[in-house]
């Protein structure tokens, strides 16, 4: 394959995020990105929203979001280190609060799925920013695959898990942060789940 940019033949790199085009240096690649970028990222991915605890009782936990190519999360997402470290590739983003939910207030902005999303791997602590107040947050995967709620809450519930390692020994949370691990938990919490009437469990595909 060619080089998009300047046409050379020696174009052995390739775009990380569509792997549709290639490049034959970095430069090339940082030089094509405008023209590229519209192709590269989809029109609409399918994320999910997580809603802060003070409207939940009305939006429940979750909620479907068709992300566009505008939306902030491409330039302002962060990527939270356990589901890097099991092979998930996911990204989070904070709406500021003035924009979503401006009557909501102290608790009413705790979102505990995002703070526990955010946990760091060595501590089992989220940063301090994510710790309180987060509000609310879109979370969508780095590879545009679609990304549904079951997804979302088993992902959400292996975190709560490797903190109930944490609360043991510091070693065994350490022992279960990898890729097999985390796939025999989505495993068992799907068998969980549907033998505690969630027959919509049958439709998790899995592994994530």
């Amino acid at each position: 394959m060619g080089c998009v940019k300047c046409e050379s033949t020696d174009a052995a790199k390739i775009c990380a995020r569509c792997k549709t085009v290639f490049y034959c240096s970095k430069e090339c690649q940082t030089a094509h990105w405008k023209v590229h970028k519209p192709d590269c990222i989809p029109e609409v991915v399918q994320g999910v929203r997580i809603h802060p605890e003070g409207i939940r009782a009305t939006n429940g936990l979750f909620t479907a979001e068709n992300i566009t190519r505008d939306h902030p999360i491409h330039q302002a997402g962060v990527r939270p280190p356990l589901p890097k470290k099991v092979g998930v590739p996911l990204v989070l983003y904070r709406h500021p609060h003035n924009e979503v939910t401006p009557t909501l207030t102290g608790a009413g902005l705790d979102n505990q799925i995002g703070t526990y999303l955010m946990i760091a791997t060595d501590t089992g602590f989220a940063p301090m920013s994510w710790q309180a107040q987060v509000g609310t947050v879109t979370a969508m995967r780095a590879d545009y695959r679609t990304l549904t709620e079951l997804e979302l809450e088993t992902i959400w519930m292996y975190h709560d898990r490797i903190l109930d390692y944490f609360g043991d020994t510091h070693p065994r949370a350490h022992a279960s942060m990898n890729e097999n691990s985390f796939k025999k938990f989505c495993q068992e919490y799907k068998q969980e789940r549907l033998m505690n009437n969630r027959p919509e469990f049958e439709g998790l595909v899995l592994p994530l």
